[in-house]
């Protein structure tokens, strides 16, 4: 029989809408989408239109004032210039009274159907000979033909005056005929906004002063009085159509009137006034007529919307309604319930899938009995599996801890609570970095360089080595000595978390300890009967080498070379031991690497030219500051230098290389030697250990030169590194920082 949690895996989820809901909702949601976009689309159209046809009528507004104000003045002048040339009028300018001349013209115009307000007569000089009705004000300058000048008042625009020349009968000046027309009758038909909404707006403007300045507009506190508005140059900055009229730019476009409204306005320039002429509308006016173009649009949407649901509901409920049927009896399949009967006879595809399921039903039913008993042999054999494991776990001697992906730990072996000296409550559930792993020697916890937190992050093992002592902080702060791997725990779905495995070494560094001891109390006590024995054999060599024979001598150099050898090893492993012990501490001073790097190569430049090898240095001519400690790197340098050339034959190369990075030099010493064979590279920085071919090469090397170099580096903050061939060379890198830490 099926147990309860089987039958808990059939149960289907709850549905959140129905195939009919979501059905009814796209069609809605497509249908409304289809009439919001023509609506808006038609709602754009709309008002683009009234907004062309606003401009269109504002256009040719300004385009007739413009001509009538022309036509008006032209006709004007053409009458003043007819009069001028009668020869009574010639006449009157030397004639003693020319008042009734000037009255009888006065009558003319005003019978032709202008109205003057003023006639005048000037001589050549502009000095009045008569004058009739207002007082026209004579020319400063004598133009050439008959002009036109409006007269502004406190009112705006109230007349012009047009001045024409009277010649004599050989057409030379004689005088001025000037007369005075009254501008109200046209300035009323220039002004007049019949056509327009209440909004529109006539304006003429003119340049005083260098001023753009309103002669008659619609503003309540100036009374009708001209009307300033700033410099022409300051309203062209604010592209102010007025002045870009007055500058001969004609137009129509959306702009800001003298009052800040938003309007459409068209402007023209007035050439026979050189003024500004402009009709305007408030926008918002113009746009009235396209709220209710938005009223018609939202209702006729908002009745196709209703019946674009009731559409939408009908098609959906026929389309779902099978589905449905199919959905109710699969929520009803599974164990105990594999019954499935055909009920769907609609021709399409929906009975093809009823079909389809029914015939599943049946062959899900013999699959799920076979299932359940293959899933509780499969359980049994993990389980065993799992008692296995765990078993081999808590029996090893190392220890283990296994971390998620933030750095917790979630399980330990008891191999691990023991040697930590903690509780399984203690290390479950807290931070791998809290458990205070690795210390190095005495210093402090390494912090931010805990090795599992690097290999979360990373995503690569990392492994403690044996040249680096490294330690646990157990409970009550207690150093164990370790070896250690930290592994991420990686699988096609990703980061799981990373395993901890630490071995127990006290008893190999106890005994590395007491190698070292060891080494350094015989080098001691070897070092005094050494210097006795080279002290002897020098005195050997002195005047009594003359009594002895050659073989003697032979011997004798043999002795003193031997003594040699026997008293550098020695330093060299009491050196090896200190560094060890960490009886050395770096004294940091300022110093030129360059500099430095540069007297060592020249140092050993003698030993590669006794050799016959030739030596290349590549060094910076500027000084490179660092602090460090220069003996110790000269150590370092001149063991590099030395093998370089030591392991190189007779008509090689030795290339020395400065170079200064970003956060520290690299110093380089390639050569072209025997190289180191790639099976022993891992180990070439161990103590006394010496490839096979420099064995041959050299037999009384004594393998430690690389290694106090590596332990060098380390206490300096710098690395060493190299790259090698057998047959054809090596290549070593130091590099250190600007600063050691």
């Amino acid at each position: 029989m099926p147990t309860q949690k089987s039958e808990q895996a059939f149960a289907l989820p709850p549905l959140k809408r129905s195939i009919l809901q979501r059905a009814v909702v796209q069609y809605m949601a497509f249908t409304i989408c289809i009439i919001v976009t023509l609506t808006v689309l038609t709602f754009i159209v709309g008002r683009n239109v009234i907004e062309e046809r606003a401009l269109a009528q504002i256009s040719s507004m300004v385009a007739a004032k413009e001509d009538l104000i022309e036509r008006s003045l032209q006709s004007d002048r053409e009458a003043v210039a007819l009069l001028a040339t009668r020869a009574d009028v010639r006449e009157a300018i030397d004639a003693r009274n020319a008042i009734p001349l000037l009255e009888e013209v006065m009558a003319t115009l005003n019978t032709e159907g202008q109205r003057v307000l003023g006639v005048s007569l000037f001589d050549i000089d502009t000095t009045t000979k008569a004058e009739v009705g207002v007082v026209i004000d004579p020319l400063v300058e004598a133009p050439t033909g008959t002009i036109l000048r409006a007269v502004v008042g406190e009112t705006g625009w109230i007349a012009h005056d047009v001045y024409s020349p009277i010649r004599d009968s050989s057409n030379r000046k004689i005088g001025w005929l000037a007369v005075r027309f009254d501008a109200q009758a046209l300035r009323e038909i220039i002004l007049a906004t019949t056509a327009l909404s209440e909004t529109g707006e006539v304006l003429v403007a003119a340049a005083i002063g260098g001023e753009l300045a309103l002669l008659h507009h619609g503003f309540e506190e100036s009374a009708g009085a001209p009307l300033y508005l700033g410099s022409i140059e300051e309203n062209l900055q604010y592209q102010s159509p007025l002045a870009e009229a007055l500058k001969g730019t004609e137009g129509v476009r959306r702009a800001e009137d003298y009052a800040g409204r938003d309007v459409y306005a068209a402007f023209r320039y007035v050439q026979s006034l050189d003024w500004a002429l402009m009709v305007k509308v408030e926008r918002s006016a113009v746009l009235g007529e396209t709220v209710q173009l938005a009223t018609f649009l939202a209702i006729i949407g908002t009745v196709f919307a209703l019946g674009a649901a009731l559409v939408a509901f009908t098609l959906a409920h026929s389309i779902a309604t099978p589905v449905l049927r199919v959905s109710r009896k699969l929520s009803t399949l599974g164990p105990g319930h594999w019954g499935f009967e055909r009920t769907v006879r609609t021709g399409d595809e929906v009975e093809l899938l009823d079909a389809v399921i029914t015939d599943l039903a049946g062959r899900l039913q013999t699959v799920y009995t076979h299932l359940e008993e293959e899933v509780r042999a499969r359980t049994q054999e993990l389980r065993e599996q799992f008692v296995k494991d765990r078993a081999i776990l808590e029996s090893v001697e190392y220890g283990i801890l296994t971390v998620d992906v933030k750095g917790d730990i979630v399980d330990v072996n008891p191999a691990s609570c023991r040697l930590l000296g903690y509780t399984p409550d203690e290390l479950l559930g807290s931070s791998i970095s809290k458990v205070r792993f690795l210390a190095r020697k005495n210093e402090s916890k390494l912090g931010d360089s805990h090795p599992v937190l690097f290999a979360l992050e990373k995503r690569a093992s990392v492994r403690g080595t044996g040249m680096t002592h490294m330690n646990i902080v157990g409970k009550n702060d207690i150093l164990l000595p370790v070896n250690f791997i930290a592994t991420p725990l990686v699988d096609e779905g990703g980061m799981l978390g990373a395993v901890l495995l630490f071995q127990d070494m006290t008893d190999e560094r106890r005994v590395d300890y007491i190698k070292t001891e060891f080494i350094t109390l015989a080098s001691h006590q070897l070092r005094t009967p050494i210097s006795t024995l080279r002290w002897y054999l020098e005195i050997l060599s002195g005047d009594e080498v003359k009594n002895l024979s050659e073989t003697q001598k032979e011997s004798l150099q043999e002795m003193q070379d031997a003594a040699k050898r026997m008293s550098n090893l020695v330093d060299a492993l009491l050196h090896a031991a200190k560094l060890e012990g960490g009886a050395i501490e770096p004294k940091i001073e300022e110093i030129d690497a360059a500099k430095l790097v540069r007297d060592i190569a020249e140092e050993l430049r003698t030993l590669a030219k006794d050799a016959k090898i030739a030596c290349t240095i590549t060094v910076p001519e500027k000084a490179i500051t660092l602090k460090t400690d220069p003996i110790l790197l000269h150590v370092v340098l001149q063991n590099l230098f030395s093998n370089a050339v030591k392991y190189s034959k007779a008509g090689d190369e030795v290339y020395i290389a400065l170079i200064e990075r970003k956060e520290g030099i690299e110093v380089t010493v390639r050569d072209s030697g025997i190289g180191i064979p790639k099976e022993q590279q891992k180990r070439l920085f161990e103590r006394l250990f010496r490839a096979s071919n420099a064995m041959t090469k050299d037999p009384d090397g004594n393998g430690l030169g690389l290694f106090i170099s590596k332990m060098v580096m380390e206490i300096l903050s710098g690395t060493i590194s190299f790259v090698s061939e057998e047959g054809k060379g090596s290549t070593f890198s130091v590099t250190l920082p600007f600063t050691a830490k």
